[in-house]
């Protein structure tokens, strides 16, 4: 199987999540998609989805970096993959973490992580 989507998926940790100012995800979201705005430090996340998505683009921008890196034939095969972010939002820790708060406070940072998946859409 010939792989043509790599999807990126950003996890939050289960802190509710509050921003001092607006998020301006929506806003800076269609720029960066459009080439247009490379300097993910003026992104601000209003959510944990933000935050997820936010963790996706990064993933996303270094690969494009990694694509740069390689001759010209790996390079167009490698631009080919389609790349896919989203955001899996808040994740919730299971019951026995609930019971045992310093438990869940260590394992927070775990649930902080990006998903990655290659796969096949297109069929031959």
């Amino acid at each position: 199987m010939i792989v043509d989507t790599l999807e990126i998926i950003g996890h939050t940790d289960g802190e509710n999540f509050s921003h001092r100012d607006k998020g301006n995800l929506d806003e800076k979201l269609p720029e960066f998609l459009a080439g247009k705005v490379r300097n993910m430090a003026l992104f601000r996340a209003g959510s944990n989805n933000d935050l997820g998505l936010m963790r996706a683009l990064a993933i996303k921008r270094s690969w494009g970096k990694f694509i740069e890196t390689r001759d010209d034939k790996e390079k167009e095969e490698l631009k080919k993959i389609k790349v896919r972010c989203y955001s899996a939002g808040q994740t919730e820790p299971d019951d026995r973490d609930r019971k045992k708060p310093e438990s869940y406070e260590m394992k927070n940072k775990a649930f902080r992580r990006i998903e990655i998946q290659l796969t096949k859409r297109n069929p031959e």
